[in-house]
């Protein structure tokens, strides 16, 4: 679909077998899962690398409002780098260790 998503573009789009994108002219879509899900979506591109950025679902989130929050999430991804392969990673070891810590605590408290 080219140009601008409608409120009533989306209530009449049906799920297929794939997921299909339904974009707004930008970045910003609509991601229809075979399931029936609507999921809000911003494509940007970090490190070389294409991300995707999760906005919230339909009709939770409206239109209106995903369309004003694209922008500041696009800013904020290229920012901070909150959601690189790197930072997601990083979150990953720390939560790991945090749970070992607290299993460690644990047992120590048992004896």
């Amino acid at each position: 679909m080219s140009g601008k998503l409608t409120d009533v573009a989306i209530r009449n789009a049906k799920p297929g077998p794939k997921p299909c994108r339904m974009f707004d002219g930008g970045d910003l879509y609509l991601e229809i899962s075979p399931a029936g899900g609507k999921l809000w979506r911003l494509k940007y591109r970090f490190g070389g690398k294409e991300k995707r950025l999760s906005l919230g679902a339909y009709p939770e989130v409206p239109l209106s409002q995903a369309a004003k929050d694209a922008p500041k999430g696009n800013r904020n991804a290229w920012k901070h780098g909150r959601y690189s392969a790197e930072a997601i990673a990083r979150r990953r070891r720390l939560r790991a260790l945090l749970r070992e810590m607290q299993e460690t605590a644990k047992l120590a408290a048992q004896y």
